[in-house]
């Protein structure tokens, strides 16, 4: 089984110490993990919280080349872990909201949760308006 929260943690490294684009990036880490799959849904939840500007030292900006709802997703499950932190003790409820029962969970909740658990994720912007 794919270690969607390590690929993920990987993955922002090499954005930021190498200079790698997100998705290339993301390419690279699955390779190292040994994962024969690039990711689908996980791929585009990392990058969707890149493009939000979500990702510690990763600028927003646009990285995926097509669109996909999982990006906006991914954005709005970091909304809502500020918004309340009880998500936390209930991650599937948090993806249930998120995605209002839209997509199965396919390891998108290993991507946010590998970069939420080690402060990975930049809330600043997400408090100064919930505030």
């Amino acid at each position: 089984m794919a270690d969607w929260r390590e690929v993920a943690r990987t993955a922002r490294t090499y954005v930021v110490s190498r200079g790698l684009e997100p998705a290339a990036a993301w390419d690279e880490a699955t390779k190292r993990a040994g994962i024969r799959t690039r990711g689908g849904y996980p791929k585009t939840t990392f990058l969707g919280l890149c493009e939000a500007g979500y990702v510690r030292g990763i600028p927003a900006g646009t990285y995926a080349d097509r669109a996909g709802a999982m990006r906006q997703y991914a954005a709005r499950m970091v909304e809502l872990l500020v918004e309340d932190d009880d998500y936390e003790d209930d991650p599937m409820e948090l993806f249930t909201t998120a995605t209002d029962g839209k997509v199965g969970e396919q390891g998108q909740l290993d991507v946010l949760f590998g970069l939420w658990n080690h402060g990975l994720i930049d809330v600043s912007s997400i408090e100064t308006r919930v505030s």
